[in-house]
């Protein structure tokens, strides 16, 4: 979940002309078997294993390690995979130092054989990243993600698919390093997420050798940025502008009176709205006629999420019906369905929130609310569909008064919005 750190304080004291957003779906609670995190992908081995390791344990894969070693010295061609293997079986036992000790050995000896820059090493730097988030070593996490970024350019080009994916994976990354409030830098971290994610698009649009879906998204990636900006700095207080007394308490800021990073994450905050939507609609221009259809329909639903969930309904209606029409020439009734069929609490990205690894809602927490969603996407007539156990009672309340201002992406059918009354769907406060 998202919560307000402490670094945030000396905003609160700054003007903003940003219009109100809605309420951030994710953060305090969820849908329940909601399953869109915008953090790393799933994690490359269970750290819980249903079955036990082979037999023999650690001892089977070491056996396998120290007769390659035998028979082709410590940098045999092929040694990463049952040092992989090892450090896999570690990580499921959650012995992450050895884990952590056998995955950068392994990642060593492939570039040794491969060069720097192998494909090969991936799974492995992966694994490592893992290791890292099981552990619960953000901070070391973090180390790891700018080491890892490092390895493919830090966002330089020449742009291949490799270096755009770990472009992408750190930029995500970031976001959930502000979830998380790894440290004291969010300010900095925020801003620095910003301007990167604007350089990104702005090298990539430059290269007219990359596919088109690229600079998709990473626009796709810098309306998740607004969305954790519009939420993590607050509209300003009755407060003077940039006292000492505010900015003091914060290492990052320093004492002086003028704070010019401050100053650019409002001015940026002001004009979220325009520079969240004029990312999507640079990369909407820049798809070629022969763009995949549904990449097209992907940017026209972000913009119409991103509209609906400012509250500027007329704006997110068009680009809703541009993703309704689109997908009905392309034939993909099975997408307009699942996008569009029914009411979708926003934002739909996942932006806000923050799961632990491998972590499962218990089913009973979850309350059944039954409520009804206009054509414009507000909820009426919310209500529990039955008396929750007393344990539950608490959450069940902050859900009922959170709910109540969640903008939806309305049903689509026909061609138009409509509403939808008497829906239930079991909700899941987050602690």
């Amino acid at each position: 979940m998202v919560r307000r750190p402490p670094w945030l304080a000396f905003l609160l004291c700054l003007p903003s002309a940003a219009m109100a957003a809605g309420l951030p779906y994710g953060e305090d609670f969820i849908r329940y078997g909601y399953s869109r995190p915008d953090t790393a992908p799933a994690l490359s081995v269970n750290p819980l294993p249903q079955e036990p390791g082979p037999a023999g344990g650690d001892d089977a894969f070491l056996r396998q390690v120290e007769l390659l070693e035998t028979e082709s010295g410590p940098y045999a061609q092929g040694l990463d995979e049952p040092l992989g293997s090892l450090g896999r079986y570690y990580l499921a036992r959650g012995e992450w130092d050895k884990a952590l000790q056998v995955f950068t050995r392994a990642v060593h000896i492939v570039r040794v054989n491969d060069g720097l820059y192998s494909p090969r090493q991936l799974p492995l730097l992966r694994a490592t990243l893992d290791t890292h988030r099981l552990s619960g070593d953000h901070v070391a996490l973090d180390e790891r993600y700018d080491y890892y970024y490092a390895m493919f350019g830090s966002g330089e080009p020449p742009y291949t698919g490799l270096r755009l994916e770990a472009a992408l994976a750190y930029l995500r990354w970031q976001r959930e390093a502000l979830r998380l409030q790894v440290d004291g830098q969010g300010g900095r971290r925020l801003l620095n997420l910003l301007r990167h994610n604007d350089d990104l698009m702005e090298q990539v649009a430059r290269d007219d050798t990359l596919a088109p879906h690229w600079h998709a998204e990473l626009a796709l990636s810098q309306v998740k940025n607004y969305y954790l900006l519009l939420e993590l700095v607050d509209e300003p207080e009755l407060e003077p502008l940039y006292t000492t007394r505010h900015v003091s308490q914060f290492p990052e800021v320093g004492r002086t009176q003028r704070n010019p990073l401050a100053e650019e994450l409002l001015r940026r905050r002001g004009s979220a709205q325009g520079l969240g939507a004029s990312a999507l609609e640079d990369a909407l221009q820049r798809l070629p006629a022969d763009a995949e259809p549904e990449l097209r329909a992907h940017v026209l639903l972000a913009l119409g999420d991103w509209h609906q969930w400012q509250g500027d309904r007329r704006s997110a209606e068009r680009y809703y019906a541009r993703t309704v029409s689109t997908l009905s020439e392309a034939g993909r009734a099975d997408l307009l369905d699942q996008w569009l069929g029914e009411p979708v609490e926003l934002p739909d990205n996942g932006v806000f929130f923050q799961p632990a690894p491998g972590e499962s809602v218990p089913e009973e927490n979850a309350v059944e609310l039954r409520y009804s969603v206009s054509a414009g996407g507000r909820v009426s007539n919310v209500a529990l569909v039955q008396e929750v156990e007393p344990a539950l009672a608490r959450n069940a309340q902050r859900l009922l008064r959170r709910f109540r201002g969640t903008r939806f992406r309305p049903r689509w059918a026909g061609g138009f919005a409509e509403p939808v009354a008497g829906l239930t769907r079991r909700y899941v406060w987050l602690e």
